[in-house]
């Protein structure tokens, strides 16, 4: 085995990824961070690539029509289970896609739930939630399904994203329903709330029909923009007194229903009251003082495409990136230990990022409708995040990619 091929060796990627979960615990827990032991990721996992809608926020219908259908095998399912699973602490069956219309999610949950992923959630439109379905995730006692319905009307539904409200109200309706039959706090429900023009006056609105549903919590959040979606019209900020005196009459009314408020974003006023201005847009701002990297997703964050593509967070993922590898292929460890992984680790500690960081939309999201759309795809991280191994923990060697 040549030196660039030294990471295939299965032991010595079992042996590097040991030493890279021991010494991000370490450095977890100097910076205050709960202990949890090997489960250091958060996974975002879909096992198809479909969606049964077609909304105007989402990046996804970008990509529609040239997608071929892929369901997760059963094989690869199996690969995350026995790999992957054991090192998450939550795991989100959702990426991109709607994950009722896989034939194997039913399976994955089962699978994670016997690996002991201690925190099982979704993102869902609703509309496929059927009784059956509902009825199972109270039995094995998932712990949150995430409803994203952008809107407290059908009119307001229609505009954005199509379908059959009533449906949407009547699924969750019946979860809440059997929940309190079988006397279960579980699922939570939190209703997911893309504000823009289109429905920011149905916001109150939609605090007061997620209570009458049941919810714990509603995540009100600005959108991403990709200048190709074609929403820049309807971006909230072009309307900022009916965006600030929503926001305001938002916030009085969870507050006054003991709602929990996930993100929900300060007004323009408050902005503008406190000076804020964006970050300074620099895609390669060199090395952190402290020697911390500009992110750490590569070291607690996972995204897997239903055919074991494994990105390391949702960016690459959704701009068309180069994964990491493809579980089947390479294990696991060979994977988060390879040197794309270690490539990456590298440039984030240092600021040097590659063009898939430094196109990058997930910076300073609360803020992001004061960014115009290109720089969506043109700019790099900018805010620090404590979470870099090192000590023991010796980098693979080498330039062989996992790719090739």
């Amino acid at each position: 085995m040549t030196t660039s091929d030294r990471w295939l060796d299965p032991e010595g990627a079992e042996r590097r990824l040991a030493e890279l979960v021991e010494e991000t615990r370490n450095l977890r827990r100097l910076r205050g961070y709960p202990d949890v032991g090997q489960r250091l990721f958060n996974l975002q996992l879909d096992t198809i690539n479909l969606c049964n809608l077609q909304c105007k926020e989402c990046s996804v219908h970008l990509i529609r029509d040239v997608v071929t259908p892929t369901p997760m095998s059963p094989e690869i399912l199996q690969r995350v289970a026995d790999q992957v699973f054991p090192y998450c602490n939550d795991v989100n069956f959702a990426a991109l896609a709607e994950p009722w219309m896989s034939p194997v999610i039913e399976d994955a949950i089962d699978l994670a739930r016997a690996k002991g992923v201690p925190y099982l959630q979704m993102i869902s439109n609703g509309l496929l939630l059927t009784e059956r379905r509902a009825k199972k995730l109270i039995d094995v006692q998932f712990d949150r399904i995430n409803c994203s319905t952008d809107a407290a009307s059908q009119e307001t539904y229609s505009k954005i994203r199509g379908g059959k409200f009533a449906k949407v109200i009547e699924n969750l309706s019946r979860l809440r329903d059997l929940k309190l039959a079988a006397g279960s706090t579980k699922p939570q429900i939190k209703f997911n709330f893309v504000m823009l023009r289109t429905n920011l006056h149905e916001m109150p609105a939609m605090v007061d029909l997620a209570h009458e549903l049941g919810a714990e919590m509603i995540d009100f959040r600005l959108p991403f923009v990709l200048h190709r979606q074609g929403i820049e019209s309807d971006m909230p900020h072009h309307d900022p007194g009916l965006m600030d005196e929503m926001i305001l009459a938002t916030r009085e009314r969870m507050q006054a229903l003991g709602m929990g408020i996930e993100q929900l974003p300060e007004t323009n006023a408050e902005r503008a009251a406190r000076g804020y201005a964006p970050p300074a847009l620099d895609p390669s701002p060199g090395a952190q003082a402290d020697g911390t990297p500009h992110c750490d997703a590569p070291w607690g964050f996972l995204v897997i495409w239903p055919t074991g593509l494994v990105h390391p967070c949702c960016s690459p993922y959704m701009l068309g990136g180069k994964p990491m590898g493809q579980l089947g292929q390479h294990s696991f460890a060979q994977i988060l230990t390879g040197p794309s992984y270690e490539a990456l680790r590298r440039e984030l500690v240092e600021g040097t990022f590659s063009r898939d960081c430094a196109k990058c939309k997930a910076t300073d999201f609360l803020s992001a409708y004061d960014l115009e759309p290109s720089q969506y795809i043109d700019v790099g991280p900018r805010l620090p995040i404590a979470g870099v191994p090192g000590g023991r923990y010796t980098p693979t060697t080498g330039t062989g990619d996992p790719e090739q």
